[in-house]
């Protein structure tokens, strides 16, 4: 009968533990017993070696673990904000439609339009109300469609907040480089095309900034494909399309995406909420000034 009284126990949790365990002490050299204790199963090993055994099972498991830990690592991160995209892009959509209303549609137009006299006269307000304004239901819902759903996947990139004050920023930035390109030739310009391509250029240039060296070609490629393709979804060839007006946002998109992923790194969800706020109180004020001035 062998003498077990010398020998000190490791407890394991079941069956296929301790044979897997048991392998690696036999691999090492470590002389043992397996053992089983009613529904537990044991580990006896000798006294002068049952220090030398726990360590080699715990880098056993810990060399496991990290092994795991990379094969799961190129796993897809879940979707964070999809309810809040869907219902913010959907609150945006419903604010931009009563500028359709006919009581108030005149009103809105002379006030809210891109007119880049007035711009470069001053009336900073319209690079940012004529956003919301639209030719008609066609022009506001290919807009919203397209436009939705790329500002769901900035959100994603960013958060709620950053992704809605990026895609304003861009919008408004794209209006006003485009009044600086007109000057005084009474070009007018409505839509939110060109934040949709602000957002467009926005996500593209943090995804690139983020793979660094590594994947900036292929980024680049992709967001210039996708810009082309998001032209030609918009229209490129209509009477009605404003191509400057485009081309600013997607560039402001890139020049505001790759500052602010360098600035803020990990660390735009935690300013979304405020930039969500500043960019409410942006539009507030825009309007506020337009009216008071049509008054």
């Amino acid at each position: 009968m062998e003498n077990t009284q010398d020998k000190h126990p490791i407890p394991c949790d079941s069956r296929e533990t301790v044979l897997l365990w048991s392998l690696v002490l036999s691999a090492v050299g470590i002389a043992h017993v397996v053992r089983q204790s009613g529904e537990d199963w044991i580990l006896l090993v000798p006294e002068n070696l049952h220090d030398e055994a726990v360590r080699q099972i715990e880098l056993f498991q810990l060399e496991n673990k990290n092994r795991e830990d990379k094969i799961q690592a190129p796993k897809s991160r879940p979707l964070r904000y999809t309810r809040t995209a869907i219902w913010t892009v959907l609150l945006v959509s419903a604010v931009m439609s009563t500028t359709f209303r006919y009581e108030i549609r005149q009103e809105v137009l002379e006030i809210g339009t891109a007119y880049s006299d007035a711009i470069l006269r001053g009336q900073w307000w319209r690079v940012i109300t004529a956003l919301f304004i639209h030719e008609d239901p066609s022009h506001f819902l290919s807009n919203m469609m397209i436009g939705g759903f790329i500002i769901f996947w900035l959100i994603e990139e960013t958060s709620p907040g950053t992704g809605w004050f990026l895609t304003l920023l861009t919008g408004a930035a794209g209006n006003y480089l485009n009044a600086l390109a007109h000057g005084y030739d009474g070009h007018l310009s409505i839509g939110a095309s060109t934040a949709v391509f602000g957002a467009l250029g926005t996500l593209f240039a943090i995804r690139a900034v983020k793979t660094g060296k590594k994947g900036l070609l292929k980024e680049t490629l992709c967001a210039l494909a996708s810009g082309l393709a998001l032209l030609a979804m918009l229209g490129a060839g209509g009477k009605n399309v404003d191509l400057g007006a485009h081309l600013f946002g997607y560039l402001s998109g890139l020049f505001c995406g790759a500052v602010s992923e360098l600035i803020f790194r990990q660390r735009m969800q935690y300013a979304g909420r405020f930039l969500g706020a500043a960019a409410l109180l942006i539009v507030g004020i825009a309007w506020i000034s337009a009216i008071k001035h049509m008054h």
